[in-house]
């Protein structure tokens, strides 16, 4: 087996237990709030697609069926499916980038107060505010490929040292059983206040972009059953297509409806 570890970080100052527990504390608030920003985001492109597409006709008879049997609001509904979401990622360990808002690392003490480290984190934004409020650096490595040339020989062989400690001398440890575990994000859900919510509803420009493009693959749908290959490449020709897009950009403008709270709160 081979040692890869594409998100390792080093701390760049002695740091012992008690003052990482410091920093972390200092930073969990930071991303609470950048985590509400991120699911108020969530929740408004999700209610604005809600409404849209029903607006537009445009939900599967699954998808209504779905609403019919929930029989809720779009705010409570957008709530609901991201913990679904975020629950089939625990239980699958699949990737879900869109609604995975979590943020976690593994610490290794490899010496009294040398702390090695792997971040995780689907989204930029968090691997960002990791990198600018903690006091590290990245310390990738990985054998199966050839030293960068931007790392010297001597830095390399360290990298190499160091990770082999850090996860128990044979570089192939499961990192949660070699190290710490700490989680800096939310553990429960983070509840939004509607006014929150709605102040993320996206721009009418963006909200026409999507129900447009929806709207040219559910034509289509109805038009062909089942593609055959041919077909498919016409297909995706037209879909991709500028005039077409244009086109149906201008129709759902001239139709489109204009928001209200009482559309949002009114149950589907």
């Amino acid at each position: 087996m081979s040692t890869k570890i594409y998100n390792g970080i080093i701390f760049t100052k002695k740091m012992s237990l008690v003052s990482l527990k410091k920093e972390i504390d200092n930073l969990r608030p930071k991303v609470t709030e950048l985590v509400r920003k991120m699911y108020n985001s969530f929740a408004g492109a999700y209610i604005a697609r809600i409404i849209d597409m029903k607006t537009f006709k445009l939900f599967t008879k699954d998808q209504i069926e779905e609403f019919k049997n929930r029989n809720l609001c779009p705010i409570t509904h957008s709530f609901f499916r991201l913990c679904e979401r975020t629950d089939e990622i625990k239980k699958t360990s699949t990737r879900d980038p869109e609604v995975d808002f979590d943020l976690s690392m593994v610490v290794f003490p490899v010496t009294g107060s040398k702390l090695l480290g792997m971040y995780f984190c689907e989204k930029k934004e968090l691997e960002d505010i990791l990198f600018r409020e903690l006091p590290i650096k990245e310390y990738h490595y990985q054998d199966s490929t050839d030293r960068p040339e931007d790392i010297s020989d001597k830095e390399w062989s360290r990298r190499e040292r160091d990770w082999d400690k850090a996860l128990g001398g044979n570089g192939y440890a499961i990192p949660a059983e070699a190290g710490f575990t700490i989680q800096i994000s939310p553990v429960n859900s983070i509840i939004s206040s509607a006014d929150e919510i709605l102040d993320n509803i996206p721009s009418k420009k963006k909200r026409l972009e999507v129900i447009s493009r929806t709207k040219i693959i559910r034509d289509y749908e109805k038009k062909f059953n089942e593609f055959k290959v041919s077909e498919f490449k016409r297909f995706e020709e037209k879909r991709r297509s500028q005039v077409s897009f244009k086109k149906y950009m201008k129709r759902v403008s001239r139709d489109m409806k204009k928001i209200t709270k009482y559309h949002l709160f009114k149950k589907i």
